[in-house]
């Protein structure tokens, strides 16, 4: 059987037709490859840019317009530098905003305004408590010591008296002037008039008087101590009278005190 051209390419390689044309590029392919799926190209690597994107995002920069009209200053966030920490404060210098000047530093008139309207509101308000307070206070006073101020006192003083009928004392501020009634024995055909101080000041006609007997000196009888305020007036207790207590009996009192 006489063998073709064809058969002949496939017993001897040497004798091979060469290709056409026409003749496709897998005919130098062998047939085991042509039949495979063609494998998906692997993903392109991230980039350098693209992986700074992933791990940490850009971070803006904003620029803060003045209210004054000032020329806007950038701020910059910190940056991060781990790997070279020397370069960090050179970086935080170059982007630190510049000094306010003196007349930036100036408060506004609105500024100025509300200060001024804080401080009569605070000047107000602390008038109005002290308005309140002195109120309450003469309210009160009212009520315990009437008006005009009047306060009274028992005591067994040995002037005409006894435990059972002591002396009545009378302490008045009648006008700022204190005036005290001795009534010996509660009685008022015996009365004596002591007269003690004038008050001046505005309002000193409501000061209430605080009456009080104790024996200062140490003779054994009763005297009279009268309180206005802070200041105490003493009164002895001698001949059957009282009398306001002298500079040396006072200097007397007080070193004995000592």
């Amino acid at each position: 059987m006489p063998v073709s051209s064809a058969a002949r390419s496939f017993e001897d390689p040497d004798e091979l037709p060469l290709p056409s044309r026409q003749r496709s590029w897998a005919s130098n392919v062998p047939y085991d490859i042509l039949d495979e799926e063609p494998r998906p190209a692997a993903p392109p690597a991230a980039s350098n840019r693209a992986r700074r994107v992933a791990t940490a995002p850009t971070q803006h920069l904003y620029a803060m317009p003045h209210s004054r009209g000032e020329e806007a200053t950038t701020y910059r966030p910190p940056r991060m530098a781990a790997s070279s920490p020397a370069a960090a404060p050179a970086y935080e210098a170059a982007y630190r905003p510049a000094r306010a000047t003196a007349a930036a530093r100036l408060p506004s008139p609105r500024t100025v305004l509300y200060g001024i309207g804080g401080v009569a509101l605070l000047a107000g308000l602390y008038v109005a408590m002290s308005m309140v307070l002195n109120w309450g206070h003469n309210m009160m006073d009212n009520m315990a010591y009437g008006n005009p101020r009047t306060t009274h006192l028992d005591a067994f003083i040995g002037n005409g008296d006894s435990a059972a009928q002591p002396t009545h004392f009378i302490a008045l501020n009648l006008n700022r002037q204190v005036s005290i009634l001795e009534l010996p024995g509660g009685d008022v055909s015996k009365a004596l008039a002591i007269t003690g101080p004038y008050l001046f000041g505005d309002g000193e006609d409501l000061t209430p008087i605080q009456l009080r007997a104790e024996d200062i000196n140490g003779d054994g009888k009763l005297d009279l101590l009268v309180t206005v305020k802070d200041e105490q007036l003493a009164y002895i207790n001698d001949k059957d009278t009282f009398r306001p207590i002298t500079a040396a009996e006072k200097a007397k009192i007080e070193q004995a005190a000592k």
